[in-house]
């Protein structure tokens, strides 16, 4: 049986092994080395170190696989100032899970989608995130059309007097980075928050009035 142990005196693993099973204490040792695992055990059997080489190979996949299934959006407003942030989650299902927290909005209905381009500019009515995200199936816009939606459009959000926006989506007409209507593409996307609300039929988009804010999908 493998002796596990530091090697020298700067080794992290310490008591950290001790006691605990060699595949959690691995796994914790791994995320204090900051995704490496550092020279601080010695193997004393040839099967042993294959099977501990395996593990760690495994585990550096799945820790950077869940990293990519992860994505947000830092909102900004017409002035350029921070409001809030849109993420996004695949989760086992593969429904992309969309969660939206944002602040200091105009009270009332407003279009929320997903636009073509991760770009936003607010000198420009953020027009530099393009149109809406229309995905692999190249519909027309909206549900109450019967050539859409769009992959990106969204229901309509509701804000309170307070300002606030929290509200969560499902969706399996997008992915962050796979390859059906992925948002990580070669020109990104961004999230698009309207002044008016969509009357999801209107071409090419709903009649949702300006840009009132917007976040590139990072």
């Amino acid at each position: 049986m493998a002796r596990w142990g530091p090697k020298s005196s700067g080794c992290c693993a310490g008591d950290l092994m001790r006691g605990l099973d060699s595949a959690f204490a691995l796994s914790l040792l791994f995320s204090r080395a900051g995704g490496t695992f550092p020279d601080c055990f010695c193997e004393e059997s040839p099967m042993r170190a294959t099977s501990t080489a395996v593990f760690m190979v495994l585990m550096a996949f799945s820790v950077a696989h869940a990293q990519d299934r992860q994505a947000s959006a830092t909102m900004m407003n017409a002035e350029g100032n921070e409001a809030g942030t849109v993420t996004f989650a695949e989760t086992p299902s593969g429904v992309l899970h969309i969660t939206v927290e944002m602040t200091g909005m105009p009270p009332g209905a407003h279009g929320f989608h997903i636009h073509e381009t991760g770009e936003c500019d607010p000198e420009g009515g953020f027009e530099s995130a393009g149109g809406h995200y229309v995905g692999d199936d190249d519909n027309a816009h909206g549900i109450m059309n019967p050539e859409g939606p769009h992959a990106g459009d969204r229901p309509n959000v509701h804000v309170g007097q307070d300002g606030v926006l929290k509200i969560e989506y499902f969706t399996d007409e997008l992915s962050i980075s796979g390859d059906d209507s992925p948002l990580m593409d070669e020109d990104g996307s961004a999230v698009v928050v309207h002044g008016s609300p969509d009357d999801y039929e209107s071409q090419p988009s709903g009649e949702a009035g300006d840009r009132i804010a917007c976040g590139v999908i990072e």
